[in-house]
Parts: structure tokens; sequence; C-alpha cells
């Protein structure tokens, strides 16, 4: 009985220490943890994917872009390219929508490019047109000048064998206000400048008209810009001010030169090579461009 109960006591005892050495023996989780050669594969892998796309990047702006002597900015989602002397576009694919075939190309605006030859049929001369963003010429290329479309209308001026006039045309090549302008500026916030042909040369006056063509502003200014947040900036008597749409003097005609305003404030001077002030919309002046925004935003 004392050696079973001995043997019990001893077999109590091997157990108990079999139990304390595994639990203070550490588990091993290796098979529950990746395999680090595992993991590394894993990261070649996704480097490798990562390393494929930026050289197929890399290959397209190659076949694309490299070859040309010049890439512009993409504006409405295309881009002026030049190649030995000629322009044409691109769309963002890197695709060329156009020949290069043009002298001059403009950055698309309002989703029209103007486009500018030098001879065009054979014929010596400058002809101006529009092409779309699918790169076909809307506009033939038949204008002396013309500016890009602003407000939907572009000015434009006839060849010289028909006349020097400049006129208004839409999106279509309608036009839409006849050639009677000696100048003719962009539309901004409905309205633009433009030139009389009246007058003694060098002296002809500007005035503003709507977008039916209608003189809304009489000629009586010796400049006039684009209206910019409802003022323009207009010369008179030598002197520039501002005026309203309805043609009325908003800050009085005292500076040399003067700038449009964007946001609130604009750059002035009041005699050639005098200091740079700036004016807020009520014709107040601040010595700093910071000072005049921090009046503007009180």
């Amino acid at each position: 009985m004392k050696q079973n109960t001995n043997s019990n006591n001893t077999n109590t005892q091997n157990r108990s220490a079999c139990c304390k050495a595994a639990a203070m023996e550490p588990r091993d989780h290796s098979k529950n943890r990746a395999n680090p050669k595992n993991l590394m594969s894993m990261g070649n892998f996704i480097m490798f994917v990562l390393l494929y796309m930026n050289l197929s990047i890399i290959v397209a702006n190659a076949q694309n872009n490299t070859h040309y002597d010049f890439v512009g900015s993409y504006y409405d989602g295309i881009a002026r390219v030049k190649l030995n002397g000629k322009y044409g576009y691109i769309n963002r694919s890197g695709e060329r929508i156009t020949p290069l075939k043009y002298d001059i190309v403009n950055d698309f605006n309002e989703g029209m490019g103007l486009v500018e030859c030098f001879n065009q049929g054979g014929k010596n001369g400058i002809y101006f047109g529009f092409v779309d963003k699918t790169g076909r010429e809307v506009i033939p290329l038949k204008y002396f000048w013309a500016s890009d479309f602003h407000e939907g209308l572009a000015a434009v001026e006839q060849q010289p064998s028909i006349s020097s006039l400049k006129g208004y045309i839409d999106k279509t090549g309608k036009v839409v206000i006849p050639f009677q302008f000696n100048r003719a500026g962009n539309f901004s916030e409905g309205l633009a400048a433009v030139q009389t042909m009246e007058g003694r040369i060098g002296e002809e006056k500007y005035g503003y008209i709507d977008k039916t063509g209608k003189l809304v502003i009489p000629y009586k200014y010796e400049k006039a810009e684009d209206f910019s947040e409802e003022l323009a900036c207009v010369k008179f008597n030598n002197k520039r001010g501002y005026i309203n749409k309805m043609g009325q003097v908003i800050i009085s005609f005292k500076y040399y030169i003067a700038g449009n305003f964007d946001g609130g404030v604009a750059y002035a001077m009041k005699e050639m090579n005098g200091a740079t002030i700036y004016i807020d919309k009520k014709g107040n002046e601040y010595s700093t461009k910071e000072a005049a925004i921090r009046a503007v935003k009180k």
C-alpha cells in the first residue's frame, strides 16, 4: 500500500511538473505567423506592379510627348504641342487631335482653340479660325484677326481685301454683331469695349456694347478695359478712373495707370514712375495691397 501511495504521489508530482513546465514553456506561434520569405515575395510583387505601372506611364509619355519641341499646359483637357516649327493639339491621352500644320495656336478657351496660318490654300497672308475639342475646324481659317471666345462670342476681323472692320461671331461661325468697329474687346460681364471708326485717326473713342450689339455706354473714352467686379477702368482726358455698367463714374479720373479689380482691390499709379498704391471699389487708397485686402474684408 505504501508503495502504491508513493507511486501515486510520484505520478501526481510528475504530472504537476509537466503541467508547470508546459505552462512555463513559451508557445511556438511560428505556424500561425506569415513566413518572412512569403512576405518578401509579396512585397517584391507589389513593387513589381508599381514599377510596371510607372514604366507604362513613362513609356506612354515618351511616345506621346517627348518627341515634341514644346508641350503646353492642359486647358479644357487639350494641350498645345509644337514640332519642327508647326503647332497642333493633343488630348490628355496624348493623342493628336489635329495635324501639326498651324503657325500659331492659342490655349483652348470655352471649348474652342484659336489657330493661325500664315498662308491658306496657297494664298499668302494671315488666316485665323477655330477648332473644337475633336480637332475639327468648325470655323474656317478666313479671318485676318480673331480673339478667343469669351461668354460665347469672339471678335474677328475681315481680310483687308474686304475691309478692316471687326465684328463678333458665335461658336457656329455666325456673325451676330456686324463688322463695324475699329477695335473690339472681349465680352466680360455682358459688355465689351469697342472703338468707333468715327473721328480723326488716332482720336477714335471707346464705348461699350451688349451682346446684341447695342451701344449702352457712349463713345467717349480714350481707352477702355474689360469689366471686372461690376467696374471698368477707362481713360478720359488722359487720366484713368472707373465706371459702372450704366456709365456712371464711380472712382474719379486721377490715375496715370490703373488695373482691373480682383477681390475688391485694384492697383494704381498717380504719376509715371510713381509709387504703386491700391484702391478699393469706393476709391479709398492704401499704401500696400495687404492693407487694402484687410480693409475690404472688414
